[in-house]
């Protein structure tokens, strides 16, 4: 530093000409120039915020004393001035503003992407609803979508002698398709992902005419009759044999009946055979009865019992009840008995369990005609084992063969195979697939060696979790779904049977068309080996109609008879009988 010779205070009166001169000295005095100013931020935003995929977002910044750089892709910015971004994910913008030897100043901006809705195609014709015996149907249906090329395809099964080519649909009725209800289902795809599905129904005229159903028996016509039928069977009587979940003489202690044992000759008359709940308390059979070899009527309570876990019980068929087993509840017993007994080629009996057994996912149970129980199989010892079997037949092979609700590779349920002595095989898990049936619920062995079954939920419907199914498993566990229900309104199926003319027929609970609700109050179906689904009848056509059906046989006569859990003249359940 130069020192500067000190002067007089006289100096200073010349004002500031002289102090310049000391300042540019170098002294004290300070700097002619100042430091450069720090890069700000006012604000950074998108707008929109949110954008679907392959749309786009301006990104506005404003900003002073720097450059600007947006990430990522390093794109240079000016402030005030929006960019256009697409981004394909969603993703995270940041503002850089920098200077020379100053810190730099960021904010962020965040762009959601969500997933575009595709377009998808629009019919622009109405089916035909209406058809007569020996006239042609024809529909010619069209599908359009701005820049897209559409092509229709069926999918539902055709009925007999119905034909789909070069885009149009014929078909003429025949007289035995008079008053059968077949449904349709064509697929209008734009080839981009994009698809509608167009269904109807057509039944030929003379609907009325072809099948008759009859009310045989409305329950809670005293206030000692059973209530809520849950299964039928036709005994070597001629008579019909079931069980109700509540009513009858004996009450709990809530006062409801603990159910009953009934028996209805095939005109309907009722003959009361027993109340249950006399001798230990049992009540609430969830399973019908089953007619022994030694001609006496076997069946289970679901709860009850000296132990609470349900029991096994004996009716003669003058109405002498005897209970042969009680079940354990809380421990390693099985508990909670859940669907009809059978009886093996070896003369014992046969059930399952929802709850109790080794691993509390419910059991396979042998009794004698004695009483001596036996658990055959306890479920879940395994990962992918099932949960909650709900029946269970005997195969030509003499196995045993049946399906759980719960459990399997998928939680989608089971159909499994076990042995006499006990050794059990997964030999299918529901749910494998997107459109694959969930929580099988009956199960029979067809005449051509396969077993065929309903799901109470998936199936091809675009309904919640779908509508329910018909399958078809081998024997060695491959599986084929052979209709989904729900596309018509008709849905939620809980047993099949195969009849003597080869077809099989079943009810769901829900659907259906009548004023009664909104949804239906069930029907019965009619369902070919080859694959033709019709409904039959629509449950609550009056007010003194069953609803709600739960049971489905066979009757002598060759008409179908079975029980429904709600409605008749009492809102209690009915008998009904179905005749072709």
């Amino acid at each position: 530093m130069r020192w500067l010779p000190v002067l007089p205070v006289w100096a200073f009166a010349g004002g500031l000409g002289l102090l310049g001169l000391v300042a540019c000295g170098g002294g004290g005095g300070g700097s002619s120039s100042s430091n450069p100013a720090v890069p700000s931020i006012t604000s950074f935003m998108a707008n929109p915020t949110s954008i679907t995929n392959g749309g786009s977002a301006t990104l506005t910044g404003v900003f002073a004393n720097g450059t600007g750089v947006i990430t990522p892709g390093n794109i240079t910015a000016t402030s005030g001035t929006g960019l256009t971004v697409s981004p394909t994910s969603t993703t995270t913008y940041t503002l850089i503003v920098s200077a020379t030897g100053q810190t730099s100043a960021t904010q962020t901006a965040l762009v959601t992407v969500t997933a575009a809705t595709p377009a998808s195609p629009t019919f622009t014709t109405t089916p035909p609803t209406t058809a007569s015996v020996g006239t042609l149907y024809a529909y010619s249906p069209s599908a359009s979508e701005p820049g897209a090329t559409v092509t229709i395809s069926l999918t539902s099964t055709l009925p007999v002698g119905a034909t789909f080519a070069s885009g149009v649909l014929s078909w003429t009725p025949t007289p035995t398709e008079t008053g059968i209800f077949c449904s349709f289902t064509l697929e209008a795809s734009d080839g981009k992902g994009g698809i509608t599905y167009q269904s109807w129904s057509v039944t030929p005229s003379n609907a009325q005419g072809s099948v008759l159903e009859e009310v045989l028996y409305s329950f809670g016509t005293t206030s000692t009759d059973g209530s809520y039928p849950v299964g039928i069977i036709q005994a070597t009587d001629g008579n019909f044999y079931g069980t109700t979940l509540n009513g009858g003489s004996i009450l709990d202690s809530i006062g409801h009946g603990m159910g009953t044992v009934f028996k209805i000759n095939p005109n309907g008359s009722e003959l009361f055979l027993c109340s249950l709940g006399a001798s230990v308390q049992e009540q609430a059979p969830l399973g019908g009865v089953i007619q022994g070899t030694d001609g006496n009527f076997y069946g289970t309570t679901h709860v009850g019992g000296t132990n609470a876990g349900g029991t096994v019980f004996k009716i003669t068929s003058s109405g002498l009840e005897t209970v042969l087993y009680n079940f354990v509840a809380n421990g390693t017993d099985a508990s909670g008995p859940s669907s009809n007994l059978i009886q093996a080629t070896d003369g014992n009996f046969y059930g399952t369990t929802l709850y109790g057994g080794a691993y509390g996912h419910g059991t396979v149970f042998k009794i004698t005609q004695s009483g001596s129980e036996t658990i055959l199989y306890s479920f879940g010892a395994t990962t992918n084992d099932g949960s909650k079997p709900t029946n269970i037949i005997q195969g030509n092979d003499g196995n045993l063969y049946g399906i759980t609700q719960d459990g399997g590779t998928y939680s989608g349920g089971t159909f499994f195979k076990i042995s006499l002595t006990g050794m059990e095989t997964v030999l299918y898990s529901f749910s494998s697939s997107r459109f694959d049936g969930l929580w099988p619920v009956a199960l029979i062995e067809s005449n051509d060696g396969n077993f065929y079954g309903v799901t109470q939920n998936g199936g091809v419907t675009p309904i919640n979790s779908g509508g329910g199914t018909i399958f078809k498993v081998t024997p060695g566990g491959i599986e084929t779904v052979l209709y989904s229900f729900g596309l018509l309104n008709i849905y939620t199926p809980v047993t099949l049977i195969q009849a003597k003319d080869g077809n099989f027929y079943g009810i769901t609970s829900s659907g259906g068309n009548n004023s009664y609700n909104a949804h239906g109050s069930g029907t019965v179906f009619k369902f070919t080996p080859g694959g033709i689904e019709n409904s039959l009848y629509s449950f609550g056509q009056t007010n003194a109609d069953g609803l709600n059906p739960n049971s489905l046989i066979q009757g002598n006569d060759g008409n179908l008879y079975g029980t429904t859990s709600n409605g008749g003249a009492n809102s209690m359940g009915t008998v009904f009988k179905i005749s072709f």
